[in-house]
């Protein structure tokens, strides 16, 4: 999993070529595998450079995962491996999509550690060359969560449904949904797609 972050402030960040990350876990996926691209938004709000793409959720997510936030002209890499629990499975579903909204679902079975919760955002996958950048992106345009889940202990089901709104800039044949479990630290432990379920 890798979680590539932006100060909204620096546009050189958005098109500079990929870089290696600043922590590898010990079995780090490789770069092909799920990615998440960041805009952190900065003081200068809209103003900013990148500040019509950045998301409030950016510096929650830098929050809960212990990270500071890219500062000025600064870019993170954060590459780590995502640890399912025990017996979890995510699926995630979408509907068609309609006057700028996409309705999605998210179903997650199975024993959760306690303190797991849920997220679920629209991305717009970019491939390299898109709107400037060399590098392949799946930037994030909004989330919704946390969402509850079932507590700890037996195999349960817990289903949210959401209608999520993307920005007027993206482009709606570039924009897909990720859904990802989040352990009390703030670790991943499942990421899934509308595309690919985590079974």
């Amino acid at each position: 999993m890798t979680e590539h972050y932006l100060s909204a402030d620096c546009a050189d960040c958005w098109a500079a070529p990929a870089r290696a990350p600043v922590r590898d876990g010990p079995a780090a996926v490789a770069s092909a595998g799920w990615r998440l691209d960041w805009i952190v938004p900065t003081d200068a709000g809209d103003a900013a450079a990148l500040g019509s793409a950045a998301v409030p959720d950016a510096a929650q997510r830098l929050g809960r995962a212990g990270l500071a936030a890219p500062a000025g002209m600064q870019s993170l890499v954060v590459r780590d491996t995502i640890r399912p629990a025990p017996d979890t499975r995510m699926q995630l579903e979408t509907g068609p999509a309609w006057s700028g909204y996409m309705g999605v679902r998210l179903t997650v079975r199975g024993r959760l550690p306690a303190g797991t919760q849920a997220w679920v955002a629209l991305v717009e996958e970019l491939d390299p060359g898109a709107e400037g950048s060399t590098q392949p992106r799946v930037l994030v345009r909004n989330v919704a969560g946390p969402l509850a889940l079932h507590g700890k202990g037996a195999p349960a089901r817990t289903v949210h449904l959401r209608a999520l709104r993307w920005p007027d800039q993206a482009l709606v044949h570039r924009v897909r949904a990720r859904a990802w479990l989040e352990g009390a630290d703030g670790r991943m432990l499942g990421m899934a797609s509308d595309v690919c379920a985590l079974r």
